[in-house]
């Protein structure tokens, strides 16, 4: 086994990224899908394991000026951050559309040279994910640790070949 913290598995630049404040997708910006539109993923997606949710989107021109750095793109996990249902995780499909995450969700990109998509997702299902909730299963409703917690979450991995 070799020992991580999960900022190691993930790109150097861009392996963890929280949605944007909530005031930057207000309904008000929200336009009808169109070619030069970009989806809003929201928390939906997540829970229900389903790109196909959600009826939110936002103009390019947004987009390029305000939001392309929480761009959400095919492969990409998304991990919810609110409610009762924190911690779920999904990997967007090949056939996602460019979107944007919203405030509700964690995107997560891995360096592959480190971690297998599919293990990482069994991995986060089984394990991190009680270390980062705290594994109390009280019903109360904590809050998602600060990223700089979680970037310095511990982690064994395999070698990639064995995780394959």
């Amino acid at each position: 086994m070799n020992s991580f913290l999960f900022e190691d598995i993930v790109n150097k630049k861009d392996g963890f990224l929280r949605g944007p404040f909530g005031g930057a997708l207000k309904k008000e910006i929200f336009v009808e899908k169109s070619d030069s539109t970009y989806k809003v993923y929201e928390q939906g997606v997540v829970l229900n394991k389903d790109n196909s949710i959600g009826d939110y989107y936002i103009t390019k021109d947004y987009y390029d000026s305000l939001m392309h750095r929480f761009t959400a793109k095919a492969n990409d996990i998304l991990v919810s951050c609110s409610g009762v249902n924190y911690g779920a995780i999904y990997q967007l499909p090949i056939d996602s559309e460019i979107g944007v995450i919203n405030q509700a969700l964690l995107r997560i990109r891995l360096n592959n040279d480190i971690v297998d998509d599919k293990y990482f997702i069994y991995l986060f299902e089984n394990l991190i994910v009680k270390r980062i909730t705290g594994g109390t299963g009280d019903s109360t409703i904590p809050n998602f640790p600060p990223m700089n917690v979680v970037r310095k979450i511990p982690i064994e991995l395999p070698n990639i070949d064995i995780q394959q």
